[in-house]
């Protein structure tokens, strides 16, 4: 799975890239706040993880799958947005999220899983200034 790609994850990929890096189960689950249950149903193919999982996963194993922060309020996910320059078209595109999803992430009673805060970050990390609101470059 290259780096930053959100798209197509599939349960082989998922497990292929936990294989390469050792990871157990209950580690991924940690580093994304979340269940081990949920990592398990994507591996298995019971449900699809997000479309933004491969973003998450970049930035997990950036900070070495430690244990992940706490939820993100939405009002704080709003201010990071604003403060990096995303628009709510752009980052949805780029996560391959619903537009309706990242608005509910902006607002201030949202708690934000900690799964979205990584990829927001890796997203923002990849992703040139010009680029996050859509704007042509020049």
């Amino acid at each position: 799975m290259p780096a930053g790609d959100s798209h197509g994850l599939s349960p082989e990929e998922l497990r292929d890239w936990m294989a390469l890096r050792d990871l157990e189960v209950g580690q991924l689950a940690a580093a994304l706040g979340v269940a081990p249950m949920t990592v398990t149903r994507w591996r298995q193919g019971y449900t699809a993880p997000p479309p933004w999982l491969g973003l998450a996963l970049t930035a997990a194993e950036a900070d070495a799958f430690a244990a992940a922060p706490p939820p993100m309020a939405g009002g704080e996910f709003a201010a990071l947005m604003d403060e990096t320059g995303w628009s709510v078209s752009r980052l949805a595109t780029v996560l391959g999220a619903p537009r309706r999803t990242i608005q509910r992430w902006r607002r201030p009673e949202a708690d934000v899983a900690t799964l979205a805060q990584l990829a927001l970050r890796t997203a923002t990390a990849t992703t040139p200034s010009p680029e996050r609101t859509g704007t042509p470059f020049g």
